[in-house]
This record gives structure tokens, C-alpha cells and sequence, in this order.
């Protein structure tokens, strides 16, 4: 029964002990290759963190420049659709002729194609908005990824 006497443990304790203790360059760089493994991981996240910020800046911006051309759309609009009701009156008045009416109906629809252009733009923006973020995941799907 000499399994628990300080006898039975010290050749394995000081073979242990002597392989690493007199190993310095190993361990040296052991430690400096995770050291490395450990920056190298960092600027990663950091990488993707720049890119998704990135991302979401982008998409901000092409929300507010949607908007504010679709604002700007809807304004002259309503101030074409004002020019063609003002025209036809103008028509039935004598004042002007037809191509000048057809003219104002031409401009109104260019306009209000381009204000639905620029309203689906709009829309589109959000959404890519709402997925940098990091919108639209839910706990189901990504269970099912895995």
C-alpha cells in the first residue's frame, strides 16, 4: 500500500516539472501565438463591427434622402395637379390651347410616377434599414440554422 506515499508521487511530479520547466522557448511561444490568436480574433470583431455600423449609416441615409425626395414629389404634385385643373378651366375658358392641357397632364403623371418610384425607393430604404440592424430574426429560425 504505497500508492498514497509522498514516494509514489514524486516520479511523476518530477518528470513533470522537468519537461516544462526547462522548456522556456516552447512556452514562450505557445503564449505569443495566443497572443496573436487572440488579436488576430479582435480586429476581426472589430472589422465586422466597422461594417455593420457601416451598413446602418448607409441605410439611415438613404432613408432621409428618400424622404425628403418624396416629400418633395408630393409637393409638386399637388402644385402640378393644381397647374392642369387651372389649365383645363383655362381651355374651357378659350384662353389656351389643348396641347397646352395635355401638356400639364403629361408633367402630372411624370411627376406622380416618379413620386411612386420614389415611394417604393422608400420603402425598400426602411426595410434595409430594419435588417442592418439586425431586424427580421426570430428565435425559431435561427434554431433551425443550427
Amino acid at each position: 500500500m504505497r500508492l498514497f506515499t509522498s514516494q509514489a508521487f514524486q516520479p511523476s511530479i518530477g518528470g513533470l516539472v522537468r519537461w516544462r520547466l526547462f522548456d522556456f522557448g516552447k512556452i514562450d511561444a505557445e503564449v505569443a501565438n495566443a497572443k496573436g490568436e487572440h488579436a488576430e480574433a479582435l480586429a476581426r470583431y472589430r472589422q465586422s463591427v466597422l461594417r455593420g455600423c457601416e451598413d446602418v449609416e448607409n441605410a439611415l441615409v438613404t432613408v432621409a434622402q428618400t424622404e425628403e425626395r418624396r416629400k418633395e414629389l408630393a409637393d409638386e404634385v399637388v402644385a402640378l395637379t393644381r397647374a392642369r385643373d387651372l389649365s383645363e378651366r383655362a381651355y374651357k375658358s378659350g384662353a389656351i390651347t389643348l396641347t397646352d392641357v395635355l401638356d400639364a397632364n403629361r408633367e402630372l403623371l411624370v411627376a406622380r410616377d416618379s413620386l411612386s418610384s420614389t415611394q417604393s425607393d422608400s420603402t425598400r430604404a426602411v426595410v434595409s434599414l430594419y435588417r442592418s440592424i439586425g431586424g427580421g430574426w426570430d428565435g425559431a429560425s435561427v434554431q433551425a440554422a443550427n
